[in-house]
């Protein structure tokens, strides 16, 4: 805040990356067609490219320069295994696969939670921490306004029609990169921490076809393809690693996976050449397939799409930003909320510190700045 208070240039940046698109925002920055491609790829991870608004997607790199990235040893399966570890360690139970049925919150006799087996569980306040918010309506039932709950219901995930198509593999050798090893000018490994790229306008050309009707092409479907392979594999494997189609069509292309899976690897291997020889397994998940499984809306893996129109007070909808829900007792810690989807942690973090900051009795800093709003 300080920053944009003080420097008109970076007011004047701040302001184009809100309302331009991420194609436009990069054509303006960068030079280089390498550097171009690479904005372009983790762009997309966003929204599309020509979507207004989608240059905010820009401000990532400066985050990632800043604090750096990490992985969890394990991959993302060993950090939700310490989390839950921790989370025992303190006296927590977890339930698997048991379905919210309905949260029920009454201040004078205390929250429950209703499962779709029968289970009750009784609490004084309960914390949404995965659930996307566009099934909080149904959960709570009339206990949210009608405005609120509309708003809810219809907040935009993958609203362009594009989603992700994601190839998890276990492999039985570690995959090199011949093509790229050869041109670095130290002996570090080029796949230790990579993103693999089209260039800016294969990947612009992908993000304008009709998500609907749009085959799965070999250059303009796919817009990035981070491998992770250095994951910590089971014993007796070597090397784990993660591709993903960022921006494919999220209903036709469940369709077609197979299609779709092989034109993947066919442009990783490009890359990897060894990549497909030394796969032991596989898990292939389409938008649809995500959907499925976690309840995501249209399979968004940030839950909200991540456009000027849903960030800070107005994630996840106007009237309901924050991470206390207009039901008492109830809050909202998911990707749903500020600042959005990732592995950073902070919507948990921010919904722990308003609940704390109630149970003290609104005396911290959360409930100082909302009374300030009000």
């Amino acid at each position: 805040m300080r920053a944009v208070a003080g420097s008109r240039r970076i007011r004047s940046l701040l302001g184009s990356l809100l309302t331009t698109t991420a194609a436009d925002g990069i054509e303006a920055l960068f030079e280089s067609e390498a550097l171009r491609g690479v904005f372009a790829g983790t762009g997309a991870i966003l929204a599309p490219l020509t979507v207004d608004g989608s240059a905010i997607a820009l401000l990532a790199a400066s985050m990632i320069h800043h604090h750096g990235a990490a992985r969890p040893v394990g991959g993302m399966g060993g950090l939700v295994a310490a989390l839950q570890r921790c989370f025992e360690a303190h006296g927590g139970q977890v339930l698997l696969s048991s379905k919210v049925a309905g949260i029920r919150m009454n201040s004078r006799a205390g929250g429950v939670v209703e499962l779709t087996d029968g289970t009750v569980i009784h609490a004084e306040r309960a914390v949404i921490a995965a659930c996307p918010v566009q099934r909080l309506p149904d959960m709570v039932g009339d206990a949210l306004p009608v405005d609120i709950a509309e708003r809810l219901r219809h907040a935009p995930a993958n609203s362009t029609g594009l989603g992700t198509f994601t190839i998890n593999a276990a492999l039985s050798g570690r995959v090199e990169l011949p093509h790229h090893q050869a041109n670095r000018r130290t002996s570090t490994f080029a796949g230790l921490r990579s993103i693999w790229a089209l260039s800016k306008r294969s990947l612009r050309r992908g993000s304008n076809q009709r998500a609907e009707s749009c085959p799965i092409g070999r250059r303009s479907a796919w817009a990035s393809c981070p491998p992770l392979m250095k994951a910590r594999p089971r014993p007796g494997r070597t090397s784990s690693s993660s591709t993903v189609l960022r921006r494919a069509p999220r209903r036709r292309v469940g369709q077609v996976a197979r299609e779709a899976e092989r034109r993947l690897l066919d442009k990783v291997s490009e890359a990897a050449p060894d990549f497909v020889s030394l796969q032991i397994g596989n898990f292939v998940e389409t938008a649809e397939d995500l959907a499925d499984r976690t309840g995501a809306e249209n399979g968004c893996i940030y839950h909200i799409d991540n456009l000027p129109t849903r960030i800070g007070p107005l994630r996840p909808a106007a009237g309901a930003g924050g991470y206390r829900t207009p039901v008492p007792d109830l809050y909202l810690g998911s990707a749903s909320c500020h600042p959005g989807g990732g592995v950073s942690g902070l919507p948990g973090k921010h919904c722990a510190t308003a609940v704390l900051d109630d149970l003290r009795g609104g005396r911290g800093f959360l409930s100082r700045i909302r009374t300030s709003l009000t």
